[in-house]
């Protein structure tokens, strides 16, 4: 893979939306600990049941004591996406809301829509880049393609061990890129790609951290990811995850006529945004 440091740096263009809120609930105060910590637990249905209530009456309460946008308050229906949005047990917990729940027609890959909207309200031509936290969700024009992050090479951020955090950067950039460069392979060269990143994004292009190490604050990532895709001279629409599924959840004519909508990615975590104004 080229990794030429004179090549051009990529135009980026951060998407921002007045409709779209991004919201960190993943360290929402449950029964059980924050949000996060009943992932993997038989009882997250119900934990995120009522982390979603809380949302919407305005008592959910984050362990960071950030304080959750009250821009989530009282919203009229419920959009999930994402890998999670497969299970029976967790759709079947929350359509016990007294809300309607919208599950996206393609949940693993709930951002496709809305990334292909974005590239052709940009008129462009290109792919859609999915980062998740479990697996690389990619789209060209007529294929879908899923790359499965390898833990061994790529292991869940530990903030206490920062030792081999420079070569789990480097395999990230290869991960990333490589996936990348192999349906550029399959197309004719992009005029830009909409990447979606599983972290928070400032207007300033600032990162905010994840589960893979050194992503936070790093001012490289997109700029070394394409050299190891071997793309230069390219457009880059970038958002987080949850705001791409929001873009999707615009897309979605069963939304139309709701004035806010909450709307939930279930992955590897779980990401969230609110949207209004359907």
């Amino acid at each position: 893979m080229g990794n030429d440091r004179r090549k051009q740096k990529p135009d980026i263009h951060r998407v921002i939306l007045p409709k779209i809120t991004p919201l960190e609930i993943w360290d929402c105060i449950t029964s059980e600990g924050i949000l996060w910590d009943s992932m993997y637990q038989n009882s997250f249905p119900l934990i995120l049941k009522k982390v979603i209530e809380d949302l919407q009456s305005g008592t959910a309460v984050s362990a960071s004591k950030t304080i959750i946008n009250s821009a989530v308050q009282d919203f009229d229906a419920l959009y999930i996406g994402g890998g999670g949005a497969r299970c029976d047990e967790i759709i079947s917990a929350l359509q016990e809301l007294n809300i309607p729940v919208i599950v996206s027609e393609n949940p693993i890959f709930s951002g496709v829509a809305g990334g292909k909207h974005l590239l052709e309200k940009h008129d462009l031509k290109g792919l859609v880049v999915d980062i998740g936290q479990t697996q690389i969700k990619i789209s060209t024009d007529h294929k879908l393609h899923t790359y499965h992050r390898d833990i061994k090479l790529l292991p869940i951020r530990d903030d206490e061990d920062t030792a081999h955090h420079k070569e789990q950067l480097q395999n990230f950039y290869r991960f990333v890129g490589s996936s990348i460069a192999e349906n550029v392979q399959l197309i004719h060269k992009p005029e830009g790609i909409v990447l979606a990143l599983p972290c928070w994004i400032g207007n300033d292009l600032s990162l905010g951290g994840s589960s893979y190490a050194g992503m936070k604050g790093n001012s490289e990532l997109i700029e070394q990811i394409l050299n190891h895709a071997d793309l230069d001279n390219i457009k880059i629409i970038l958002l987080n995850d949850a705001e791409l599924t929001c873009y999707t959840a615009l897309c979605d004519k069963r939304l139309n006529g709701f004035k806010k909508v909450l709307v939930v990615t279930l992955g590897f975590g779980v990401g969230a945004a609110v949207l209004e104004a359907i």
